[in-house]
């Protein structure tokens, strides 16, 4: 669970700490199940599970690591309790159902009997998979948060940048393969056959730089808004 606050903790973390009740982990590992079972298109629930975490106080998705909370110890948002049910949270949804049992199943478990088929057998070597699969799982919880932490960081350092469009994008690269054309005409180190890289309209290279220009302004005509 979140920590409450310490001592040693000041008054305005003292009140942070303590907003989180039962029912608020409650509502966050709700969610968590909602970004688990819909995965990449689950990018609303991963920003309102990043605001959740905003609003408590974290500012890393380092803090979602276990072993970052034990070195916090006490003073630690998100203690080591809470990341372990927050695993279990994501590893239940995530895994199929006998998966999730033998990821937490001690190696000696009389039910590994090896029944079952493939990687669901109930074999010591897929109890161990299954375990490993729980870091992996965890991992790419903390990898969606960090994105949003990298955006806000890049946002509050100098402004977000603005993806470029497809079209555009094409044409930065056919700038650039003028520019090694250039480079090839000129060099002063080795010699070109010109018929493909000279200014010559008709030379290979700027006959296929034309058609990509042509390509990358049919594509922008192309461009339609797609509605909600």
């Amino acid at each position: 669970m979140f920590r409450q606050g310490a001592g040693a903790v000041n008054q305005h973390e003292d009140t942070r700490m303590s907003s989180f009740t039962k029912k608020g982990q409650d509502l966050f590992l709700q969610g968590v199940r909602q970004f688990t079972e819909f995965g990449a298109k689950a990018s609303e629930v991963a920003d309102q599970l990043y605001q959740q975490l905003i609003g408590l106080g974290v500012d890393s998705s380092d803090d979602l690591k276990v072993g970052v909370a034990k070195n916090k110890g006490k003073t630690a948002i998100l203690s080591v309790e809470f990341l372990g049910k927050l695993q279990e949270t994501i590893c239940k949804q995530k895994f199929p159902k006998m998966g999730f049992i033998m990821a937490y199943m001690k190696k000696d478990d009389p039910r590994l009997t090896g029944e079952g088929e493939g990687n669901l057998a109930m074999t010591p070597e897929n109890c161990r998979y299954w375990q490993d699969q729980k870091g992996t799982a965890m991992k790419d919880f903390r990898n969606a948060m960090k994105t949003r932490f990298n955006r806000a960081k890049a946002i509050k350092q100098g402004g977000a940048r603005v993806a470029s469009l497809p079209h555009e994008r094409l044409g930065k690269a056919i700038a650039e393969a003028e520019k090694a054309r250039k480079a090839a005409q000129t060099s002063n180190k080795f010699k070109y056959d010109l018929k493909i890289c000279g200014i010559d309209t008709e030379s290979e290279l700027n006959l296929w730089l034309a058609e990509g220009r042509a390509i990358a302004a049919r594509l922008e005509e192309t461009k339609t808004l797609i509605s909600e």
